[in-house]
């Protein structure tokens, strides 16, 4: 029910970017990451200074859900052992 309120809010104005920062929280509760990072990318896009910090936690949510992928476990752990990760073809 969530979702569709928050659906409603960004068909009404697309800007709000506390819309999409919750409904990159909810994508990300239901295990889709690739929405949950478009939603938070785009919270952080139009979050504005004042506005109750949204863009500083859209990026904050967004470094944290990569971190724990798969990928961006592998990713981290390259940058660190100073090698390409393994998902990057040669």
């Amino acid at each position: 029910m969530a979702l569709e309120e928050i659906d409603e809010a960004v068909r009404l104005n697309d800007t709000i970017a506390e819309a999409y920062y919750l409904r990159g929280l909810i994508y990300a509760d239901l295990g889709n990451i690739d929405a949950a990072v478009s939603e938070l990318a785009k919270a952080a896009k139009y979050g504005q200074p004042g506005d109750g910090d949204t863009r500083e936690k859209a990026i904050t949510a967004l470094i944290a859900r990569m971190r724990v992928s798969s990928e961006g476990q592998e990713g981290m752990a390259a940058f660190f052992d100073k090698r390409k990760p393994d998902w990057i073809k040669s």
